[in-house]
This record gives structure tokens, C-alpha cells and sequence, in this order.
């Protein structure tokens, strides 16, 4: 799930997810489906919403680094955009999973998309993510890309700090029983990722699961971007002197007049060399 910098939204949004899944369980009524199909519209909406603020963030922070001034900011710019481009493989890669589903459960109902015909199919996404072993290939890219970006952070307090942060990683629910969702493996096989996220689960379900693994990548696009630009801004200035200053409201005293002042301390700014 997101972090603690999520807004309420995505707070309710991903609290409403960790109920229906869990519902999903226990029952597939109609109420559930109808559910998740308005989970999976915000989820689709808050997506959309954190790729404009980061294309915009990270737009801006290429055209810095391509500035004579913004020599400095090379490096990590150039990080920044190896970082966006295994996220985008990564979430495209999802939307393809999607599509999928979507168009071998029968398409939608109506042209405007808003419905979709075998959103209660508890087969297909079975077939394609379970049968025909996508999930078990996606769990593997999901958690190398998580893996390969978290190495370009070269300092270590940092990437440990950004390992608890970073929501986007394919494991193992706590609780796993058997059968059903997030529970037992396919056809009396051990339990794994795959089988505990896509067993069974209706295709609505499907598709919002797929969503919110989108959001994680776009979660995480935007919490290593900060950090490279947060890199440029504390390598660049930093404080490097203290100095002592003294205030007063005149620069000479009459014989006998009660001297004044205000003493403070201030730190000076020196350019760093990256």
C-alpha cells in the first residue's frame, strides 16, 4: 500500500482494497463485484493523477540537469530516467495483462467502457495469470525491478530507508490457507504468489488487483524521483560554516547609555563539488 505521504484519497481507496480482497475470500456476490469495479475506478484515477504531478517533476528535473547550471544534477538525472523506464516497462507490461483478461472475458457492455461482461468469470484470469504461468513471470519482474532500482541507490541508510518505503514487491500474503483466494495452490499445488493472488478470483477482482500493482510502480516512480532530486539539492548547497553576528541599533555609545544588541549565529552556504 502507499506510505504515510499517501493523500486521504489513496488512504481510503487502499483501505477499501485490503477489505474486498479479503471479502473475495469468503464470497463473490454482486455487491462485491459492484464494489470493485469503484475501487478499481479510483485506483485507474489516482494513477492517472500521480503520473501527471511525476511526468511533470521529472520533465522539469531532465530540462535542470541539461542547464549549465544543473551540471551536477547529471548523474542523477540520468538515474532518474533509467528508473523511470523500468517502471514503465513494468506498468505497461500490467496494462497488457489487463487488456487481456478484459478482452477474453467477453470486452465490455457498453462503448463508453464502464461495465465489463464477465466481470464474475472466475476463469479466465485463472487461465491466463495461473495456467499459462504469467503470474509466476510477473512476480519475478515485479521484484527485480523493485530490485535493480533499489540498487541505484548507492548509499545504504538510504536504500534501507527506501526498501520499507518502496509498497511495490510481489510476496506472499501473512495468512495463506487452502483453496480459494489466498489460500492453497492451484490444482492441490503448494501456494505461491501467483495462485494466492489470481486463484479463482473473479475477473473485476483480477483487474483491480493488477491496478493497485500499477499504483505501487507509480508510488514508486515518485518516492525514488523525490529522492534523486533531494540528492541534487543536498549535494549542491550545503552548510558549511558558522558565523556569529552582532546587531546593534547604533554604531556608537554615549558616555553612560545602556549598550544594546542582538547576538545571533548563522550558518553560511558553500558550494559543493559532486
Amino acid at each position: 500500500m502507499a506510505g504515510g505521504n499517501a493523500s486521504p484519497r489513496q488512504k481510503m481507496i487502499n483501505m477499501m482494497y485490503l477489505v474486498l480482497t479479503a471479502l473475495l475470500a469468503m464470497n463473490v456476490s454482486a455487491d462485491i463485484l459492484n464494489a470493485f469495479t469503484i475501487v478499481n475506478n479510483g485506483i485507474v484515477e489516482s494513477n492517472d493523477v500521480m503520473e501527471k504531478s511525476t511526468g511533470k517533476k521529472f520533465t522539469d528535473f531532465i530540462a535542470f540537469s541539461n542547464k549549465p547550471e544543473g551540471a551536477d544534477a547529471k548523474p542523477y538525472a540520468n538515474k532518474a530516467q533509467q528508473m523511470r523506464d523500468k517502471c514503465k516497462k513494468l506498468y505497461d507490461d500490467l496494462e497488457k495483462f489487463k487488456e487481456e483478461i478484459i478482452a477474453k472475458s467477453g470486452g465490455y457492455v457498453d462503448p463508453e467502457k464502464t461495465e465489463l461482461k464477465g466481470k464474475d468469470n472466475l476463469d479466465v484470469g485463472t487461465f491466463i495469470m495461473i495456467e499459462q504461468k504469467n503470474g509466476d513471470k510477473l512476480e519475478k519482474q515485479i521484484n527485480s525491478t523493485r530490485d535493480e532500482i533499489l540498487k541505484m541507490v548507492t548509499k545504504e541508510s538510504d536504500r534501507k530507508s527506501l526498501e520499507s518505503a518502496i509498497t511495490m514487491r510481489a510476496e506472499m500474503p501473512h495468512s495463506s490457507g487452502k483453496g480459494g483466494h489466498g489460500g492453497g495452490g492451484h490444482g492441490g499445488e503448494a501456494a505461491t504468489w501467483a495462485t494466492s493472488t489470481f486463484g479463482h478470483v473473479p475477473v473485476i477482482g483480477c483487474i483491480t488487483i493488477l491496478s493497485k500493482l500499477q499504483n505501487d510502480v507509480k508510488s514508486t516512480e515518485a518516492k525514488m524521483l523525490d529522492y534523486f532530486i533531494n540528492q541534487v539539492t543536498a549535494e549542491q548547497f550545503h552548510f558549511d560554516k558558522l558565523s556569529a553576528r552582532v546587531i546593534a541599533p547604533k554604531s556608537y555609545l554615549s558616555s553612560g547609555k545602556e549598550y544594546t544588541a542582538d547576538i545571533v549565529t548563522g550558518k553560511q552556504i558553500g558550494r559543493a563539488h559532486v
